[in-house]
């Protein structure tokens, strides 16, 4: 019977409601106890079988899952012409490769595991292979050396992304999504976006291949597979690209306070970022722990960025929630500070979200502060402003939002959402222009080197 939360067919069919999608080779598990993968249907529309379809102790355990219990070795599904090994016998299905324009998916569902017993470097994985042998997309589940696990898939061209677990784990669904026409992939944990890959360097899938590998001390230590295989979604179905949102945005002004004063609250889920920037008045370095931040969230990867210039100055700050909760902002006490600051709490469709570039600049009429991508890269760029000029200064960008500047604008906050960009310029002019001004643009996306959209929710 299979597991109440993750239906196969259910997700399945809302992944893939196009007219051209399909399953081409696909495994349910819902034999009897006991079946090895000779005996187990597959209810793909290509219907192949395993070479090798026995491979030490893996089988059915009549529940709708196979299960793995060790035993180094390979098991490899290869999709041959007509005639050869595995072969339908009256067709041959891949006369032409498994390309073109069509979204094909890789998928594995884990039932659960219990790795507990199982050595550093025990391996279970799931792979396709293009005819040339070079790997197109993996997934796999390793026993760590501190004694946990790890969940990760891969594509050509790419770094492993995943999560990791205790020794014991599950339920939990892995998919890759391939778009060869774009040369690009995608990576899902339970149907969120974990990462986008840009630079997918293979062009189409030929194998399917099975692999354990290590020492395992069986069968104390075991991995359930609910179902995996391969499909297509048709071109209209591509998923929507990875989207950067503030959830919800604040903003302060800053003036002699004189003990810690806690300047937002925000409900955030993990992964999740609350950043704080900062217009000021005071060349005074107050960068580092000058905000602070707490709560249940438990803050994790405090980063601390300034442009200190001739009189003014501006910062940023920004911490990653653990996990959800809350996450407070804190003021320690600023002394003579005189400033604006944002607080802005941000969330993406994959989960994580990382800081991309950060440019400074100090100048007098005219500033500019210049951000950088190793590829086209969108996101949400923060910007703080601080001049001495009289009349204040403004950003040249028509798409720039003040979120908050001070009577004169002498000092503002800002932010502007970009996309597919390799250069970010952020200008800022003072009319007249004679005296100090500091700039600086902070850009976030939603993990490094990856297209994304921006979108911005204000309350």
């Amino acid at each position: 019977m299979k597991r109440a939360i993750l239906p196969t067919i259910a997700i399945l069919a809302a992944l893939l409601s196009g007219a051209s999608a399909e399953l081409l080779e696909f495994w349910e598990f819902n034999e009897g106890p006991g079946a090895d993968f000779e005996l187990v249907e597959n209810t793909g529309s290509f219907g192949s079988v395993w070479n090798w379809p026995s491979m030490g102790s893996m089988e059915t355990d009549g529940k709708g899952n196979m299960v793995i219990m060790g035993d180094a070795g390979s098991i490899t599904r290869k999709l041959p012409k007509q005639g050869s090994a595995s072969a339908q016998p009256d067709a041959d299905r891949y006369v032409a490769p498994l390309g073109g324009s069509s979204i094909y998916f890789q998928r594995l569902d884990f039932a659960g595991w219990d790795m507990t017993d199982a050595k550093p470097g025990d391996l279970f994985v799931f792979k396709t292979i293009d005819a040339n042998g070079n790997m197109v997309g993996s997934i796999q589940l390793k026993k760590l050396a501190d004694g946990k696990t790890r969940v990760q898939m891969g594509a050509s061209g790419s770094n492993y992304r995943g999560k990791t677990y205790g020794t014991k784990g599950g339920p939990l669904s892995c998919e890759i999504r391939f778009n060869f026409s774009k040369g690009s992939a995608e990576y899902y944990l339970d149907g969120t976006q974990l990462a986008q890959v840009p630079n997918l360097k293979q062009k189409s899938i030929s194998t399917l291949l099975v692999i354990t590998s290590g020492a395992w001390n069986r069968p104390d230590s075991w991995i359930k597979i609910d179902a995996m295989g391969i499909g297509t979604i048709g071109p209209a179905n591509n998923p929507a690209p990875a989207k950067l949102t503030i959830v919800e945005q604040r903003t302060e002004m800053v003036s002699n306070t004189p003990t810690t004063n806690r300047l937002a609250t925000f409900n955030v889920q993990a992964g999740d970022v609350v950043l704080a920037t900062m217009s000021a008045n005071k060349s005074i370095d107050r960068s580092g722990a000058f905000i602070l931040f707490k709560g249940t969230a438990k803050p994790e990867e405090f980063v601390s960025e300034k442009m200190v210039g001739s009189g003014p100055a501006t910062y940023a700050w920004h911490a990653t929630a653990k996990r959800k909760g809350t996450l407070e902002v804190l003021l320690r006490k600023p002394g003579n500070l005189i400033g604006v600051a944002g607080l802005y709490h941000l969330r993406s469709s994959t989960g994580s979200i990382e800081q991309t570039a950060c440019g400074r600049a100090r100048g007098k009429k005219t500033t500019t502060a210049t951000c950088t991508f190793p590829v086209p890269t969108s996101g949400i760029c923060f910007e703080a402003c601080s001049t001495y000029n009289a009349k204040g200064a403004a950003p040249n960008d028509s798409e720039t939002q003040i979120d908050l500047a001070d009577q004169a604008s002498k000092r503002s906050v800002a932010h502007r959402p970009f996309d597919t960009q390799t250069t970010l310029s952020s200008t800022w002019e003072s009319p007249p222009g004679d005296r100090a001004t500091a700039l600086l643009g902070i850009a976030f996306s939603c993990s490094t080197g990856t297209p994304a959209q921006a979108e911005a929710k204000f309350r």
